[in-house]
């Protein structure tokens, strides 16, 4: 089976030599797709060897999440063209396989049903909790502790044209399941420069924000929370590092089928969109530690 794998990033240095390094290790950098947004030539630079798509960065419009959506999700009904099966993924999100052979093995074998587009892994969100081994050079090493969550049990690998709903935390309108043997590890919290990457984007946020209220008649509707993950990430941190803290620990040794099957419990249809409701999940917070045989990875 032929994949390719696509993501989008904007000044994300390091998390991009972090997803090409990894990706590169199941399929050649030629089946690697990154969105250049702005064009950026250190982003070429990083990416030498892979397929870089340089697209104009003209402002971040109060709409950008759905338009960076529906890019990926035709590029990757594009691409289907060519390749099996496409992996769709953000920069900081990184699919791991947990069973027995490779990752493109899995894939080539695991078989989705008719009704369904897209195959779903488990989210874990990699948290900086004490724990780790500090000088470990692997990052799963160093943070081994994660709280899971409802929200990055994505449909991530695209198996028919499918519509990701805004951050690809689920589909419109086709259904996808969740796959016991693949993980969605979120670095979003354990990257060296977290720091200055939700600085530049509560930026955004804030003067984008700006914009929309002296422009009322742009014709979008600013929905509660849309900016919230960008304008108050220490908050939504905190609010992580608090629902880790009181989470029921699960023994994930011998496999994540217990936490598939509870994610797969609250994968619901609100409206057109078909996801894991994080509202539900808030309410049982479960943390993994991951397994030693996995923390090599990267």
């Amino acid at each position: 089976m032929k994949l390719a794998f696509i993501t989008m990033v904007w000044r994300d240095y390091w998390l991009l030599e972090k997803w090409i390094a990894y990706n590169s290790t199941h399929v050649p950098k030629s089946q690697l797709y990154v969105i250049n947004h702005g064009g950026h030539p250190k982003i070429d630079e990083i990416g030498h060897g892979c397929n870089v798509i340089a697209i104009p960065r003209d402002g971040i419009p109060m709409n950008f999440d759905r338009l960076r959506w529906d890019l990926i999700g035709s590029l990757a009904t594009g691409l289907l063209g060519f390749y099996d099966r496409i992996v769709c993924t953000d920069v900081d999100e990184l699919l791991v396989f947990t069973g027995e052979g490779t990752l493109v093995e899995h894939l080539t074998q695991r078989p989705v049903a008719e009704n369904m587009t897209a195959i779903g892994a488990l989210g874990l969100n990699l948290m900086p909790a004490s724990g780790g081994d500090s000088k470990a050079e692997p990052l799963m090493a160093q943070f081994p502790n994660a709280l899971v969550s409802g929200k990055y049990s994505k449909p991530c690998v695209v198996d028919k044209p499918s519509k990701f709903s805004n951050g690809a935390h689920g589909l419109l309108g086709t259904d996808y399941f969740l796959d016991s043997e693949l993980l969605l590890v979120h670095m979003h919290y354990v990257t060296p420069d977290y720091a200055a990457r939700m600085a530049d984007r509560r930026e955004i946020a804030e003067t984008t924000t700006e914009a929309f209220v002296a422009n009322p008649d742009a014709g979008l509707e600013i929905r509660k929370g849309y900016w919230r993950n960008w304008a108050k990430s220490d908050k939504i941190m905190d609010n992580h590092m608090n629902a880790y803290d009181n989470a029921n620990e699960i023994d994930v040794t011998g496999g994540f089928d217990e936490i598939q099957q509870i994610l797969t419990k609250h994968l619901l249809q609100e409206g057109r969109k078909r996801h894991v409701l994080q509202s539900e999940i808030n309410k049982i917070p479960m943390r993994v530690r991951i397994p030693n045989d996995l923390r090599h990875l990267f």
